[in-house]
């Protein structure tokens, strides 16, 4: 593990305590909140004290983004710079760690080739020697053949996995279920004008707006 020393010139102060600025914003939506679950509709003016009170609550969480957004900025440019700061680092070694990668990779097929093929020529000569009735020969052959098997390649410090995966070679063959729909392109197409889409119901929705 590496031992990171934070500097003066790389510190960052964070609040322990909220700003006054953020005390009065909580203060103010805590106030609105309990006249909200006070609040019964029973006709126009209760609706009118709803709809003062829906616009006082988006006064509100305007104000509470703007300075969350406030506080988080800096924090934000400090990890950006010091995301710029390792990345070069990063690139060189994933870029090493691919190319090393593959480098065993294909020295692994032309291993596992070159031993399925002396592997099966040891199989060929222990039939040959049986039929010739040379038994201990046989022996002798079959079990260099076993040992060939075990004796793959491999660093003592990887380990060699076999996932499954996939390509695609005729998506028009796929079945729908591992299909998902893009529910941004539908919502763009809907804000563009679209009201017919096949499969779907495109609908009016109530909501309300301040």
């Amino acid at each position: 593990n590496l031992a990171l020393k934070s500097s003066a010139s790389t510190a960052l102060a964070i609040p322990t305590e909220p700003p006054d600025s953020l005390k009065l914003a909580d203060s103010a939506v805590s106030t609105l909140a309990a006249k909200v679950k006070l609040l019964v509709i029973k006709g126009p003016a209760e609706l009118t004290i709803a709809d003062k009170l829906l616009v006082q609550l988006a006064q509100g969480k305007k104000q509470l983004t703007e300075i969350k957004d406030y506080l988080v900025k800096p924090l934000k440019q400090h990890v950006k710079q010091l995301e710029q700061l390792v990345r070069p680092a990063m690139e060189r070694a994933e870029e090493a760690d691919t190319l090393l990668r593959g480098k065993v990779l294909a020295f692994r097929r032309e291993d596992e080739a070159k031993r399925a093929s002396e592997q099966a020529r040891l199989e060929k000569e222990v039939v040959k020697a049986q039929k010739m009735g040379k038994h201990e020969e046989a022996l002798d052959l079959a079990t260099q053949a076993v040992q060939l098997d075990e004796a793959r390649a491999v660093g003592p410090g990887t380990q060699v996995r076999h996932p499954w995966t996939f390509e695609v070679t005729d998506l028009g063959k796929v079945p729908h279920e591992y299909f998902s729909l893009d529910d941004k392109k539908v919502r763009a197409a809907i804000r563009a004008g679209a009201r017919n889409i096949l499969g779907l119901r495109i609908y009016e929705d109530e909501q309300l707006a301040v």
